[in-house]
Formats: C-alpha cells, structure tokens, sequence
C-alpha cells in the first residue's frame, strides 16, 4: 500500500499511519476472535468462495485375530463460506479546514472508521453463530435475576456446558492470550454474555461458590475470565436481539474453532478529490464466515427480570 507523496501528512493518512490502522482492523472485538482462521486463503474481491474440507468419522470395528480386513475410505465433504460482506468507509477532508483541527484529525477519523468496521464485523459474526447452532444446544428463554423465580445465570451456563459434553465438544484448549481489546487466541470453550448478566456474574453473592478469586477475577472490558465449567466468559453489546423480543439477547456458547471467518480489508488509500481542495479516505473490507460445526455452538435467550 503507497499513498501519493503529493498528498503528505496534512492532507492525509501518513504512510507510517497505515500499519497501524491496518492492525486496529485485525484486533477483534469479541465475537472475530472466538473464530478460527485456519481456512482462509487469499480474497481477491467480495464473491469469492473459500471451501472448508473435512472427512467422514473412522468407524471402530471388532478385531478378530486370523481374519484377514481391509481399510475404510473416509468420505471428503466440502462446506462453502461465500465472502458475501463488503463493507467501506469514506470521507472528505478539506484542506481549508483542516486548520481548524486536531493535526492527527485524519488519523484518529481514520481510526474510528476501522473501529465502526470491526464492530460490523462482529455483528455478522454474532449473528452467524447464532444461525448455525445445532437445534438440539438451542436451550430456551429465560428471565435471569436473584428472585425466587428468577432463573439463575450460573445454572444456565451450566446447561450449556453440559450441552457441549454431550456432543464431544473438546473440553480441555488454551487459554485466551488478550489482545489490546480483549480477543482470544487458540482453541477453547466460550460463552459471550450482555452487560448485564456478566454484573451478576462479577458481583453476584453466587460468586464465592464457583472458585478462587483467581478464576473469576475480571481480566478486561470484554474477557470476564472462566466462571463455570470451563466456559470463558466474554462480554459484549454485539449479542444478537433475540427472537422473543427486543429486550432479549442471545448468549452464544460453543468452541472457538467451530466457527470460520475469512476476510481482508482490500484497500484503504487517499484519493484527491477532482476540482477541490481536499481528499477522499476510504477504505474497504470484505469477508465471509460460517458456523461449520454446527454441533458444537449453541445459544440460549435472556432478559433481566424485572
């Protein structure tokens, strides 16, 4: 990527800025990095399709000594994430007013737009997960508090846990290794909760019961830490509305690699703007993702009791 040294740094992104940007779009929110990564390839243009291949189960037969046996071929099966997203930003700057600012205005601008960027990138991410859990790990709706009829977020998280017990899901991983705004790397399982449930879960007197002050304690805006079962607890505002109504969210559980994403920001550069004092910034980012076992993502409904 090479900007015109015509433009320079008071009328647009420095050059050294574009790395930096760059990796502001990389660093995930939440939800992009509880994916794995592990199929994407190189994206040319929004259309593309990257095919995630995978293998039917080996089958455990009885050995029975002095019988001659031959091998299984194993099945190849094939699932499509169309890069479907293109998403972009842009905007004008004039040089007749850039006096008037910040003399990093462009940057920081530039830096809230990949920032908007990741958190559409989320939301698709989210709703995605959402879309693709087994029907069988979808666990209900419920209203959470402390009431005597309140349904409890520790017992839920629970459920989900025992959820993924049932369909082989690995329990055992790594831990997440936080990025400067909170997204994890490597395989494990998660739940991502709305604010609210993670306050009862950081100061709610059920807390003392599930472990040291070690396990619980918050380690981030976003990672609360693992609370139950071997869930980590992440917190976001980009949990899906769920569907019984508008102050509903979904909580999404499951394995971080059971989720796919793919994408590349293609461009990002300035442009002078024909007749004008002044440059067009933009840049464009597509991608694609989906859930490709489904088995091992589920969801549940909450709403805070009243």
């Amino acid at each position: 990527m090479t900007y015109s040294d015509s433009v320079g740094s008071a009328a647009g992104i420095p050059t050294y800025w574009a790395p930096d940007i760059m990796a502001m779009v990389r660093t995930p929110l939440v939800f992009q990095g509880l994916t794995t990564r592990e199929y994407e390839g190189e994206i040319r243009s929004a259309g593309d399709v990257v095919k995630v291949v995978s293998t039917s189960h080996v089958t455990v037969e009885n050995y029975v000594r002095g019988i001659p046996f031959t091998g299984e071929n194993l099945v190849l099966a094939a699932q499509e994430i169309p890069i479907e997203y293109q998403k972009r930003f842009a905007f004008i700057t004039n040089k007749l007013d850039q006096r008037q600012v910040l003399p990093d205005y462009v940057a920081q601008q530039a830096s809230d737009a990949t920032y908007e960027l990741k958190k559409t990138r989320d939301s698709i991410i989210a709703a995605a997960m959402k879309a693709g859990c087994a029907a069988d790990n979808v666990l209900g709706t419920y209203a959470i508090g402390l009431g005597p009829n309140d349904a409890d977020i520790y017992e839920l998280l629970g459920d989900a846990a025992t959820a993924l017990d049932e369909t082989d899901t690995p329990a055992a991983g790594n831990m997440p290794s936080m990025e400067v705004e909170g997204g994890p790397q490597g395989g494990f399982r998660f739940a991502v909760l709305p604010p609210f449930a993670c306050q009862m879960i950081t100061s709610g007197p059920a807390r003392s019961s599930f472990g040291t002050t070690e396990n619980l304690k918050t380690y981030g805006d976003r990672y609360i830490g693992r609370t139950v079962q071997g869930l980590e607890i992440f917190k976001s505002n980009q949990c899906p509305v769920g569907d019984t109504g508008a102050a509903y969210r979904d909580v999404i559980f499951g394995w971080s690699r059971a989720t796919a994403f793919c994408g590349q920001m293609l461009d990002m550069e300035d442009q002078f703007v024909p007749g004008e004092p002044a440059t067009l910034h933009f840049g464009i980012d597509v991608y694609g993702t989906k859930t490709v076992r489904a088995s091992q993502m589920g969801r549940f409904e909450i709403v805070k009791a009243a």
